[in-house]
């Protein structure tokens, strides 16, 4: 008989499995009750253009047929030149 220690208590494989079993279901359903109590207790909801910042930026397209995306970042100066090539 192959047996799991759970704290001080010897049990058979097969009852700890369903004990287990219980347990995961049991963080299932109170994680998905959270989940639908934040959902119901939060507020309206937001357009858009209150929840993303708007970026001022200037866009070119090159002779080659590149474009050109310059924007300001605050913070120290960095260069930074993200590539990003797909077919069309």
């Amino acid at each position: 008989m192959i047996v799991s220690f759970l704290g001080d208590q010897i049990m058979p494989k097969n009852r700890a499995r369903q004990f287990l079993s219980l347990a995961c279901l049991a963080l299932f359903l109170a994680l998905t009750a959270l989940a639908q109590a934040a959902a119901v207790t939060s507020s309206a909801p937001a357009t858009p253009s209150s929840t993303q910042p708007q970026i001022k930026y200037e866009k070119y397209t090159l002779k080659n047929g590149l474009d050109l995306i310059l924007y300001e970042a605050p913070g120290p100066n960095r260069i930074r030149s993200p590539v990003r090539a797909h077919d069309v």
